[in-house]
């Protein structure tokens, strides 16, 4: 995720483009890398996982609590 060239991110261009084309949100495969590569080269990708961690990686709340 840190934008460096190479198969893995041709693979993760590949996987996004192709999600970003099924749930409409690009008109083509070649939109969808264009935009999935500005995500990984902006650094979105990779906050946008660092925040995902944080997020699950909190304890989850003790029922009976409140």
């Amino acid at each position: 995720l840190a934008g460096e060239p190479g198969p893995a991110r041709d693979i993760v261009l590949a996987n996004t483009a192709a999600a970003l084309l099924a749930a409409d949100a690009v008109a083509s495969p070649r939109e969808g890398v264009a935009r999935a590569a500005m995500a990984l080269d902006e650094g979105r990708a990779q906050r946008l996982l660092e925040t995902f961690v944080a997020r699950n990686n909190r304890s989850p709340p003790v029922e009976g609590n409140n």
